[in-house]
């Protein structure tokens, strides 16, 4: 996708459909990441690792439905503005200072854009694997191959789209290479997990109304959300340990990977 393709999605010729509120809060309700922790199990505890500004923990009040009886936690190379609304932190700089807690096990880790800033992501797959109870859920989100084909922010702002990522390389912290989708799915499922869902992150329609918003307003950081889900920048996977080590369903999911997932 070209520089005028993705100006002609973010800026079309028309104006808004929903409110500016009406289009934040659908975008973020609808998103699988939000998704993924307003449906967790009452009172669970949820790992947030490489948790950026901590803002993940604003999901607990909003949007609706709110989940005040989640427990979350906050891991990262260093403390995020929102860190202390968590009900604990640590800082550690990945593979040298890994999430500790006290040995404390979590119903559900997410990992939203790390992998993709660290060597061996499997180990890290591997390690968040080992932190979840059983049942637990594990959420990891990071950018597909094609986003190296997009183009760069600096393309994008001479037609008017500013966002602060537009090109994969645009973060010279990443990984010279995307991790591989089908790597990680496999260290997944060969570690026991159900996959319970996969895909692109994407909220069509409801983006564009965002990206309407953003551009009339200036917000970088609403454009970029939007730019994301408009380009299918990230793609993400949701998956599942058996509640019972000894339950069918984990004999199944030990074996490798024997039964073959559907096609990404």
């Amino acid at each position: 996708m070209d520089a005028e393709s993705c100006k002609a999605l973010c800026r079309p010729d028309r104006g808004a459909a929903l409110s500016l509120d009406q289009a934040i809060a659908a975008f973020h309700v609808l998103s699988p990441r939000c998704r993924f922790v307003k449906t967790l199990p009452r009172g669970g505890s949820l790992l947030d690792a490489g948790a950026g500004d901590g803002s993940l923990q604003v999901y607990r009040t909003w949007p609706d439905p709110p989940r005040k009886d989640l427990q979350m936690f906050a891991w990262a190379g260093i403390k995020g503005g929102s860190f202390d609304s968590y009900d604990g932190y640590e800082i550690g700089v990945w593979p040298g200072q890994k999430p500790a807690f006290g040995g404390r096990r979590f119903d559900a880790v997410l990992a939203a854009n790390f992998i993709e800033h660290i060597d061996d992501p499997v180990a890290f797959v591997e390690f968040t694997i080992s932190l979840l109870t059983p049942g637990g859920r594990l959420y990891l989100e990071w950018p597909r191959p094609e986003s190296i084909a997009l183009p760069t922010a600096s393309e994008l702002a001479e037609l008017g789209v500013n966002v602060m990522t537009g090109n994969y390389f645009d973060d010279a912290t990443h990984r010279a290479d995307v991790p591989d989708f089908g790597m990680i799915r496999d260290v997944i499922v060969g570690r026991g997990l159900i996959v319970r869902e996969s895909g692109i992150a994407a909220v069509p329609f409801v983006d564009q109304e965002l990206a309407i918003h953003a551009g009339a307003t200036g917000d970088i950081v609403l454009m970029t959300l939007a730019y994301w889900s408009i380009t299918g920048w990230c793609r993400f996977i949701v998956a599942e340990m058996p509640a019972f080590e000894d339950s069918p369903a984990a004999e199944r999911c030990s074996a490798a990977g024997a039964a073959p997932l559907p096609p990404d």
